[in-house]
């Protein structure tokens, strides 16, 4: 009987191909704040580790690298834009109202 009441957990959604290269780490322009960009329950989420409540949500839009925050947060209907370099690579985001550069990895020998 407990069994069968139990409630069913299921797997998240998979993180899409088309959205890997947004994941990672952004540091703000002048404040040092860095933030995280990570699929989080099917959604592509901003995280700063320095403010736990604060975790916009973004909604995909037409373009591939513009989103719009969801609502819950002081932000909401603001634009969260992924900014590339010639080659394709994401090299920055612009969250509402500042710029945060991307970290790229770097490999070690």
């Amino acid at each position: 009987a407990l069994e069968a009441s139990a409630p069913r957990i299921s797997a998240p959604a998979a993180l899409p191909e088309n959205l890997r290269d947004l994941i990672g780490l952004y540091v703000g322009e002048g404040s040092g704040v860095v933030l995280r960009v990570e699929w989080r329950d099917g959604k592509l989420t901003v995280v700063d580790a320095g403010n736990p409540p604060w975790r916009p949500m973004l909604a995909p839009t037409d373009d591939r690298d513009v989103f719009l925050i969801e609502p819950g947060v002081r932000q909401s209907g603001e634009r969260a834009v992924f900014r590339r370099v010639a080659d394709g690579r994401v090299c920055s985001l612009f969250l509402a109202a500042g710029t945060y550069q991307r970290l790229d990895v770097v490999a070690s020998r």
